[in-house]
């Protein structure tokens, strides 16, 4: 009798074996039915397919930071420093006049003259106000019926020429006076009593 017990009780663990290896199989585990032609005829199978594994992927992004510092190599040392290049631009800006030497004339002729009126009395005209650097040539004339002087100073006042005699009513051939004269401004006159006060002055630039 005990035999037959133990058999029984060793039957039905097998069968649960059995049975808790099907219910793992079968959740594990899933069934598809295939179909194929054989002779013209339909034939249908039930097969387990077991699921695929789930293929977990994961990306990893790597992000490289470089710098563009150049590296500045020590010779002597040996020793690599990093150093950060800068460059500095400097604007230079250059002004030019445009009223420079070039293309200015180096003489002018000057008329001494009356205005016919009380005042200012007389007048001095150069043509050429704004001359060159460097000698100068002054053609004079007279058209006063009065006799005149030139004579030219700095602006300080100061005599740089000679004073030269201008008769009066010289109109045909000009007095001449040539000077050297360096860039500033000047005061051509006569020198006459009273005749300057009168407006027998001008003003002339050098260049």
């Amino acid at each position: 009798m005990r035999s037959w017990a133990a058999l029984a009780v060793a039957a039905a663990l097998a069968i649960g074996l059995i049975a808790t290896a099907s219910i793992g199989e079968a959740h594990t585990s899933k069934t598809k039915r295939v179909c194929h032609r054989r002779h013209h005829r339909r034939i249908c199978t039930t097969v387990h397919v077991k699921p695929r594994r789930r293929v977990s992927t994961t990306t990893t992004t790597t992000t490289s930071s470089s710098d563009s510092t150049p590296e500045t190599s020590n010779a002597t040392s040996g020793n690599t420093s990093t150093t950060t290049a800068q460059t500095t631009t400097t604007a230079t800006t250059t002004t030019t006049d445009s009223s420079t030497s070039a293309g200015l004339p180096h003489g002018t002729e000057v008329d001494e003259l009356s205005t016919g009126q009380q005042s200012p009395l007389y007048a001095i005209d150069a043509y050429q106000r704004t001359l060159a650097a460097g000698t100068i040539h002054f053609n004079i004339y007279n058209y006063d019926q009065d006799p005149h002087t030139l004579a030219i100073d700095d602006s300080g006042g100061q005599p740089i020429s000679d004073t030269v005699a201008v008769p009066a009513g010289h109109t045909g051939t000009p007095v001449s006076l040539t000077v050297t004269l360096p860039p500033g401004t000047y005061v051509l006159f006569c020198t006459l009593p009273q005749h300057a006060a009168e407006g027998m002055k001008t003003t002339i630039v050098v260049k």
